[in-house]
């Protein structure tokens, strides 16, 4: 189930949260209702208030390819820049991994930009990013909203569920440790790991666990 409600003042919602943790399913389900919507079919929801949008945007899924001489990161930039060339304030923009392919710090700054554009331009979008970074930033900003999918802490699977507020975290051991990946691995990768980077993911772990035990 997907609940999901956001402001006409709220135009950009950041989705994080686990690995195969249904983000994607999130970006494809809106697209989709989106376009059943105009066009007349029948909508799987209770309730359902959606705006009328002139087009959907999307970027989702592994574009490169070796006849077109396109690596991730360049195929993710070519529809972006053709995204950013026809939005407007009827568009939808769907985006996966934003940041993602190319190195941590540029792909902080392009993507903020590229949300700091489509802000300006009013236009509705949905993205899903792992960018500690961004996460930061969407809480500070006015018009983006953190979304985060809910991780069960104790029994290491996601649920599903989207919580509208506050971001995910990303669960990137405790995946890595149920996949069964070597214990030797998963020990090494957590002394490698950053202060900064372990100390923003257990504050948002905590409140999930929070979250988890109030409800």
């Amino acid at each position: 189930p997907l609940n999901i409600n956001l402001t006409h003042k709220d135009t950009i919602l950041l989705l994080s949260g686990p690995n195969a943790g249904g983000k994607t399913v999130v970006l494809k389900t809106i697209g989709l209702i989106s376009l059943m919507s105009q066009s007349r079919l029948f909508i799987p929801a209770k309730k359902c208030v959606i705006p009328v949008f002139d087009q959907v945007l999307c970027d989702i899924g592994d574009k490169q390819s070796i006849e077109d001489d396109l690596s991730t990161f360049s195929a993710h930039i070519n529809y972006l820049k053709s995204i950013i060339n026809n939005a407007n304030d009827k568009t939808l923009i769907l985006l996966d991994e934003l940041g993602t392919g190319t190195d941590p710090e540029a792909g902080v700054a392009i993507s903020r930009a590229v949300m700091e554009y489509i802000l300006n331009e009013k236009s509705r979008m949905l993205a899903t990013t792992h960018l500690g970074v961004l996460k930061s930033w969407a809480h500070e900003t006015e018009g983006v909203i953190n979304g985060g999918m809910v991780f069960n802490s104790k029994k290491l699977f996601p649920t599903y569920e989207l919580q509208l507020g506050y971001p995910g975290a990303s669960y990137a051991i405790e995946v890595a440790t149920r996949v069964g990946l070597s214990k030797q691995i998963i020990n090494r990768a957590k002394s490698l790991i950053g202060k900064k980077s372990v100390a923003i993911e257990d504050v948002l772990k905590v409140l999930e666990e929070d979250k988890e035990f109030i409800n």
